[in-house]
């Protein structure tokens, strides 16, 4: 079969509109910064809990590729450094493309180069978020056992999760009924055209497919502990960042930025997380009365750091891999299709 290109992005607004974002959001931050405080604060960075936090964090990056690993296995044995490689790749894009584009060019990228099937990657995509938030979960309940979130915090966390774990639930129950896939042509209206209507239902097959891992309960077990395992090792890395830059605060307050920054970043999505990061770690450590210029000195050692060591780590996983930077905004979706592994763990 042939690809057809598609090219990322098509729409120009949306990086616009996560740009004007961005903007607003240091526009709100500037006004009340007392920039000699926030230059103390970047000066005065412990070195030691630095570059211990930034290397906690970026273990973070090896477990999430451990986790894609093994959400991958039903469709192939993908060794280590492969997954890794391009988790990095995707990491690069998201900085620059609108809405988090480099996760599906990262998804395309791979299943062009090991002949996979885009539904069966895609899934283990939509698996990777779900499990993001339902282990995010598991921090928002040690966190309610000693802090009291103000209500609205408290419904928008609970909406939230609790979208999420359906969500995951529905994934099993399709999961099991991989047997069965008739009842997917339902959800596709009659007037769509049957070359269209064929490749639709070639995607969902291979995206049911690309459940299989929620099949095994060792493999679902052990998805769950590198979920819970990846978060931990942000909410340790931010505890050490907020040492860094000299702010003393009990361990949940590491917990707290944690779950702020990445719940709100998932609803409102800028490029990089430029602007909003800085807003919301601003917001939540104002919860522990941190002052506003210290915590936006946190924010951008934080932010920043991990934003160079993400771009250094892409280009050479882009290099390593023989990309360029045009074959990124210039993508082929495959639509092969191969049977997945039966064996899992």
């Amino acid at each position: 079969m042939k690809s057809e290109p598609t090219t990322f992005p098509k729409n120009k607004w949306l990086a616009w509109i996560g740009l004007g974002i961005t903007f607003i959001c240091f526009y709100f931050i500037a006004r009340n910064i007392d920039w000699d405080e926030f230059i103390n604060t970047l000066v005065g960075i412990n070195r030691f809990y630095f570059s211990l936090a930034l290397l906690i964090f970026m273990s973070g990056w090896v477990l999430r590729a451990m986790r894609w690993q093994t959400l991958l296995a039903p469709i192939g044995k993908i060794p280590l450094k492969e997954c890794f490689v391009f988790v990095m790749i995707g990491y690069l894009a998201n900085l620059i493309l609108p809405l988090r584009t480099g996760e599906f060019i990262r998804l395309i990228l791979f299943s062009r180069e090991k002949k996979t099937p885009i539904g069966g990657t895609l899934a283990t995509l939509v698996l990777e978020k779900l499990f993001d938030v339902t282990a995010l979960l598991v921090f928002v309940f040690i966190l309610s056992l000693v802090v009291i979130l103000p209500p609205d915090w408290r419904r928008g966390i609970l909406l939230v999760e609790g979208v999420a774990i359906v969500a995951l639930v529905l994934m099993m129950v399709i999961a099991f009924q991989r047997g069965n896939l008739n009842w997917l042509e339902r959800f596709i209206p009659h007037f769509v055209p049957p070359g269209i209507k064929s490749r639709l239902l070639n995607l969902l097959h291979t995206f049911v497919e690309g459940l299989a891992a929620l099949k095994y309960w060792r493999a679902l077990l052990w998805v769950v502990v590198q979920s819970i395992i990846i978060w931990g090792a942000v909410a340790v890395s931010l505890h050490f960042f907020l040492l860094a830059t000299g702010i003393y605060l009990p361990w949940h307050a590491a917990i707290f930025v944690m779950v702020i920054t990445n719940l709100g970043s998932a609803i409102i999505l800028t490029p990089g997380g430029f602007g909003l990061i800085h807003f919301l770690t601003i917001v939540a450590l104002n919860r522990y009365g941190v002052d506003e210029s210290i915590a936006f000195g946190l924010a951008v050692v934080f932010h920043e750091s991990v934003v160079i060591a993400q771009v250094v780590v892409g280009l050479i996983s882009l290099w390593a891999k023989g990309f360029s930077w045009r074959q990124i905004r210039h993508q082929e979706i495959p639509s092969n299709r191969i049977e997945p592994r039966e064996s899992l763990l």
